[in-house]
């Protein structure tokens, strides 16, 4: 693409014709159901994009990439060979359930931001002279160049916006692209296919925004087991080379135990991770652990489509399983499950399967507290050096300084830390601990 996108450049062109003037030209006026659905399907207003990444996994596309800019955002992947800009206008009109499933998620994730919200979008499908372009009340074709893969731009802006002030729609559309980010990082991690987002990979079970890596969430295992359930097809970079987006303290990050077993069969991911939190001591700070919920996330074409909290008590250690949705019952959003046996089957025999993984896990810290000792000490040397250097200026000054430094200064400061760190340790080890106890007693038999 270029700096302009083509999306842009034609709604820039319409601009200038003057094809904005009325509002009531661009309102839909299709049949109500259309219009329910795209205003109140989906349970949050970036979900949109969810549905776009369900359509590339159920569509059997090898990636996904997504790239944002200040004017629009950017979708490529393989769309299902039959797919034409025919059968794609056709179904966008149908309200009902398409047979095609990669094509329901497809035009499920156009209705909100096409219909409710008014904004343009440009499709163009691989091999395709043809562009697809909805200008916000009616569709229109473009001659195009061919291209390898699908390409879909939708603009940040609603039609009847125009222009607008170049400063305020940049702040608009970095807002706007936080918002999708966020959903991408909250929802589509557990995406079996490689997500690519402004150039960053996002697959994989160690982004969980409550278990994976982040300030607060340091991971300690990733396991797999296999059940009497469906498969679950784990995210790439689960098995390795995952780069944390908003990882926390590096030496905390060092509990994390990377060796994976992979089963014949895999029905169910786990994710243990340890809940801790800097807490600000005057100019210093300290980690210290935190309670955290304990949860069950179903995935469906590579998203996550329901959580709920597992009846374990909240510790500083706690779990996140993720197991496959499919062939379960939805609400209308298809972001919700309908409680009935086969869920509450499932959920038994998954936390059941993960149990033995989940006892022989253990947690360590005794890499971070080598780390804090030689930070301790390596403080003690650089304020033995600078008393040594004061010496030459003010010995008297710089004799106490070197002096104290070198018969126990930094000694004092490593107890002082190592003392907390232990003390973290043991929290965690105990409330790991608690946690198997409690799995056992639920789900041990």
């Amino acid at each position: 693409m270029s700096d302009v996108s083509e999306l842009e450049k034609f709604l820039l062109d319409q601009v200038g014709e003057g094809q904005h003037d009325s509002a009531g030209k661009f309102t839909l006026a299709r049949g109500k159901a259309l219009e329910k659905l795209a205003s109140f399907q989906l349970p949050r207003d970036t979900a949109w994009v969810s549905k776009l990444v369900q359509a590339a996994v159920a569509g059997g596309s090898s990636g996904m990439a997504v790239r944002q800019t200040s004017t629009d955002i950017f979708f490529v992947f393989e769309p299902p060979a039959h797919w034409t800009l025919n059968s794609v206008e056709e179904a966008f009109y149908d309200p009902e359930v398409s047979p095609d499933r990669a094509l329901d998620h497809f035009k499920r994730g156009l209705w909100p931001v096409s219909i409710r919200d008014m904004r343009p979008f440009r499709l163009v499908l691989p091999e395709s002279t043809q562009a697809l372009f909805w200008t916000g009340e009616e569709f229109l074709r473009r001659p195009t160049e061919p291209v390898k893969y699908l390409e879909l731009t939708v603009s940040h802006r609603n039609r009847l916006q125009g222009s607008g002030f170049p400063y305020l729609r940049e702040i608009e559309s970095a807002r706007g692209n936080a918002g999708i980010l966020r959903e991408l990082g909250e929802n589509c991690f557990t995406c079996p296919i490689p997500l690519k987002v402004d150039g960053r990979r996002l697959d994989a079970l160690q982004g969980c925004p409550m278990h994976g890596f982040s300030p607060s969430s340091y991971p300690i295992r990733v396991a797999l087991a296999k059940a009497d359930l469906p498969d679950f097809q784990p995210p790439r970079l689960t098995y390795g080379g995952y780069a944390p987006l908003n990882a926390g303290q590096s030496q905390l990050n060092t509990i994390f135990q990377t060796k994976l077993t992979i089963p014949s069969r895999i029905s169910v991911g786990l994710l243990i991770c340890a809940s801790i939190e800097k807490v600000a001591l005057g100019d210093a700070s300290r980690p210290v652990p935190q309670p955290r919920s304990s949860t069950l996330n179903w995935v469906r074409d590579g998203v996550i489509v329901g959580r709920e909290a597992l009846t374990v008590n909240q510790l500083s250690c706690a779990a996140g399983l993720f197991l496959s949705a499919e062939g379960l019952e939805s609400d209308l959003t298809g972001f919700g499950l309908i409680r009935t046996p086969e869920v509450q089957r499932r959920q038994h025999e998954a936390c059941r399967a993960v149990l033995p993984l989940l006892s022989e896990t253990s947690v360590s810290l005794d890499v971070y507290v080598r780390s804090v000792l030689n930070r301790a000490y390596l403080l003690g040397g650089l304020m033995f050096l600078g008393g040594l250097a004061l010496c030459a200026v003010n010995p008297i000054s710089g004799f106490f300084i070197a002096g104290g430094a070198a018969t126990g200064g930094a000694a004092v400061t490593a107890a002082v830390n190592l003392s907390a760190e232990r003390a973290l340790e043991i929290t965690l080890q105990r409330d790991l601990r608690t946690l198997q106890y409690e799995w056992s007693r639920q789900w041990g038999r």
